[in-house]
């Protein structure tokens, strides 16, 4: 050694020992009082970074303190533990640092602490944690290993093993690189180097791989399928290049609660594993040929959901598509709703990556139009009346339903039917609760009149109250000639002119007949007005009842407040009998554009938006009418007795699906005769001439 690094080590060592001398005189004034005094005995540094502490026990007091500091530190940190440790384990250091530590009792009481004595002080240097800087297979005979060099050091230990090694090798180095003679070809290496100060370790380096002489290809899977009802997944990958019998994968596994991954050897190029629902899990893949190991697969994450959950697919679903980008449209109060729902989307799918899926307001009267007229700049999914369906489909701007056969199941009968266009399921039911239905003062009409018009027309008559009914406007009016048995079918063959069932005229005009002569003999109390006087009329006490449309109602619960109530149309007294009045209902449906970039996604989405799950919250928050039968049939609608209504008559109603421009006016002029002060409700061939006449101009386009 020269005399210039004997000169700077003495230094050291004054300074350190300087350090240690004023630790133990001034890192905490102490008390004056008899409690024991311990004894540092043992500081060691760990591979993990952590300083560890050992003590002598003392009897009789609270816990322990802890002084530390840095050679650089101009004050003092003080850590603590329990009466019933005599160590303590300091994870918040620094390497390549030298560190001071000293250890006191204390004891607590209604007084406040008491502190001992300090102990002895002893040092630890923290070494710094070296990097392998290079791993290299050199002519075909060695393994070279290359790190950093750390100050402080008397060597390095070495540590490495083999694919098939089930213990480490050791090797104690002390220059900064290492040569393995004659490595097994095909194997893979896994080496990790250690810092050493005598016996005092560091922490190991990050560790580095090489396989020798044999370079495997990397293999991803490229999909994970799930069986709920078997708590089963499905992992698939591709075959690498000149894949042969015999080669094989390891494939690993885990949940986000598990904390170690489990494995499984495959012969082939896809497996099944055992999964716990409602859990995220995690795949990642190694290819192996003759003892050599590829290198590992990216993860591929995967929910496991519940069976209830059906409304989330599998990632094979989305085919290749990733780094989504998706627009929807909604209307405007639903805007937050979907926002959030679109949010519970993305967490079912763990292994995609969404750029961004906005929600946009946009109403869906007209939206149909609007992807019409510019597919290119309208959203991937969006929300539309059922009106617009048939030529959105012969437009082709519209793509069939991935999921089909799973709109079918899950929703009512109707309302896939209005989502149908010559046999093709071209969207997914979202609401039915475009129509109208019967709403009443409670006061004045009770639930058992309710159900039949002349009771409702009774007991408004009694307390000298009107019932409202716009017989002029088509798409109330159009409800006489249902109830008759007149129902549209869509289009004749030349795509634009209403086309009928056929239909028994002469109940069809007995049942219209029916409608008039109630209308006359409650001349006065039934009144063909704008529906929006009901509310009006129930604010006044001068309505006691009314057939209004479902966007009316909440201003119609505002005016009656607790004598709110709703019920499905009533029924019709003709020739003797009790005849259902049926209305016309639309539909409010999802689709995809067919331009979307990413219509595997949109149709994914578009299925969970109209979901139960989905249409159950907007059925709780929103207050929307369910097409999916489960929901239905739950509390949601059951104790909603608006929703019940509409799940009732939807049973009995026309679609509007297919409907020609038109139709309206007809039906309009229909229901304006019926009322007709001048009109004979006894005329029978004058009921028929309108019916007749009704069809014609619907018709002549």
């Amino acid at each position: 050694m020269t005399k210039s690094k004997k000169i700077v080590s003495a230094a050291l060592a004054l300074i350190i020992a300087l350090s240690t001398l004023i630790v133990g005189a001034s890192a905490v004034t102490a008390s004056a009082v008899a409690l024991p005094k311990v004894t540092l005995q043992s500081t060691s540094y760990n591979t993990n970074a952590t300083v560890t502490l050992g003590w002598t026990s003392a009897s009789g007091v609270s816990g322990y303190q802890i002084a530390k500091k840095r050679i650089t530190d101009k004050a003092y940190t003080y850590l603590e533990t329990n009466a019933f440790k005599n160590s303590y384990n300091d994870k918040n250091v620094v390497c390549g640092t030298i560190y001071y530590y000293q250890v006191r009792t204390f004891t607590v009481s209604s007084k406040g602490r008491t502190y001992g004595a300090w102990s002895n002080s002893k040092s630890i240097t923290t070494l710094y944690r070296p990097t392998i800087t290079s791993l290299n297979y050199i002519n075909n005979n060695k393994l070279n290993i290359n790190w950093n060099k750390i100050l402080g050091v008397s060597h390095y230990r070495l540590a490495f093993k083999r694919t098939t090694d089930k213990a480490w090798n050791y090797r104690d180095v002390k220059t900064t690189y290492y040569n393995i003679p004659n490595p097994t070809k095909g194997a893979t290496y896994t080496i990790q180097v250690c810092p050493m100060n005598g016996k005092l370790a560091g922490q190991w380096s990050l560790v580095k791989s090489l396989q020798i002489g044999v370079v495997l290809p990397k293999v991803n899977i490229y999909g994970v399928g799930y069986s709920p009802e078997e708590s089963t997944a499905f992992v698939k990958w591709t075959y690498p290049a000149n894949y042969k019998p015999g080669e094989g994968f390891i494939l690993y596994y885990k949940s986000a609660s598990d904390k170690n991954w489990s494995s499984v050897d495959v012969k082939s190029n896809s497996t099944n594993v055992s999964v716990r629902q409602g859990e995220t899990y995690y795949f990642q893949l190694r290819y192996y040929k003759d003892g050599a190991y590829g290198p590992y697969s990216d993860v591929k994450a995967c929910y496991m959901n519940y069976p209830d959950e059906d409304y989330i697919v599998s990632d094979f679903m989305f085919g290749d598509e990733d780094n989504i980008t998706l627009k929807v449209w909604a209307p405007d109060r639903a805007v937050s709703l979907v926002k959030q729902q679109v949010e519970n989307f993305k967490k079912y799918y763990p292994s995609k990556k969404f750029k961004s899926i906005d929600v946009v307001a946009q109403g869906e009267g007209n939206a149909g139009t609007m992807l019409l007229n510019d597919m290119a700049n309208a959203a991937d999914v969006l929300g539309f009346t059922s009106d617009m369906l048939g030529v959105m489909a012969d437009e082709g701007v519209i793509s069939p339903a991935y999921f089909a056969e799973e709109i079918t199941s899950a929703n009512t009968e109707a309302s896939v039917k209005s989502a149908t266009v010559d046999d093709i399921i071209y969207a997914y039911p979202e609401t039915n609760d475009n129509t109208y239905l019967l709403v009443y003062d409670k006061s004045v009409v009770s639930a058992e009149q309710a159900k039949t018009l002349e009771g409702v027309l009774q007991a408004c008559k009694a307390k000298d109250e009107k019932f409202i009914y716009d017989c002029s406007d088509g798409f109330y009016a159009c409800a006489f000639a249902f109830t008759g048995g007149v129902k549209t079918d869509g289009y004749e063959y030349d795509g634009y002119t209403q086309k009928f069932t056929d239909y028994n005229e002469d109940e069809a005009v007995a049942t219209l007949q029916a409608f008039s002569g109630l209308m006359h003999d409650y001349s006065g109390t039934f009144v063909s007005t704008d529906v929006a006087k009901i509310s009006t009329g129930f604010s006044n006490k001068t309505v006691g009842a009314g057939v209004d449309g479902m966007w009316n109602i909440n201003v119609d619960k505002a005016a009656l407040g607790s004598r709110f109530g709703a019920a499905k149309l009533p029924t019709i007294k003709v020739n003797g009998q009790n005849k259902q009045m049926v209305p016309m209902v639309g539909y409010k449906l999802l689709g995809v554009n067919s331009a979307s970039r990413f219509p595997n996604s949109a149709q994914i989405l578009a299925y969970y938006l109209s979901s139960k799950k989905c249409q159950k919250e907007r059925a709780e928050q929103l207050g929307w009418a369910p097409t999916n039968n489960d929901v239905i049939d739950s509390t949601v609608v059951k104790n909603n007795p608006v929703l019940t209504a509409i799940a009732q008559q939807e049973k009995s109603s026309v679609a509007q699906t297919n409907i020609s421009p038109t139709f309206w006016a007809p039906m309009g002029n229909l229901g304006n005769k019926l009322y007709s002060y001048n009109t004979n409700p006894e005329d029978k061939e004058y009921f028929g001439d309108l019916l007749d006449n009704t069809i014609y101009y619907i018709k002549d386009y």
